[in-house]
């Protein structure tokens, strides 16, 4: 049987503080960690079909806002496949009013795949934000949680039998470097 490659996609806008973790994020995986693609895809809606129409399984990594993380929880994954009956749950939860004009990345992604679009397994991996203010950094808060969004990240890949290694090395001095040139 052929390996499935597996690609994680880092969503959001940088600008916004919080709202640009999954780029933020990704972007450090993609100099610490080896085994699988990442790419930091920013809010190019459409540039993130190019991207996954290569790929059978998907990690899409966004900060989703309302009932998508629940209960206190930092981060809530939710998987898209054409077995699940909740599917227009979980579209209702990130698009619960769709704008052509204004569509996030997640949201085109996940409303191509309610509609039948795309034949791949996709993992919408939700982080909470605290704060999403223009011209704001990513939060102290949220800094502090990735080492156990990463390592929640390395389960998921591998309960879809992909490989990731992770230098937490790398990426604590990545999160350090980021909270100095914040400060400045």
């Amino acid at each position: 049987m052929e390996e499935q490659k597996i690609v994680l996609v880092g969503l959001g806008n940088t600008l916004f503080g919080d709202d640009g973790f999954g780029v933020f994020l990704s972007e450090i995986l993609e100099k610490c960690s080896k085994g699988i693609d990442i790419v930091g895809a920013g809010i190019g809606s459409l540039g993130v079909i190019d991207i996954i129409s290569g790929y059978k399984k998907i990690i899409l990594l966004d900060v989703c806002v309302g009932e998508a993380v629940s209960g206190g929880k930092i981060f809530e994954v939710y998987k898209l496949d054409n077995t699940s009956a909740k599917n227009q749950d979980i579209m209702g939860m990130f698009a619960p009013k769709i704008d052509m004009h204004r569509i996030t990345p997640l949201e085109l992604s996940v409303s191509l795949f309610s509609m039948g679009f795309l034949d791949r397994e996709i993992y919408v991996f939700c982080v909470r934000p605290y704060r999403m203010d223009l011209g704001e950094k990513i939060s102290s808060s949220l800094l502090d949680s990735v080492p156990e969004v990463v390592e929640a990240l390395k389960k998921l890949v591998f309960s879809i039998n992909g490989k990731i290694e992770v230098d937490f090395d790398c990426v604590l001095n990545k999160i350090k470097s980021y909270r100095v040139s914040s400060q400045e």
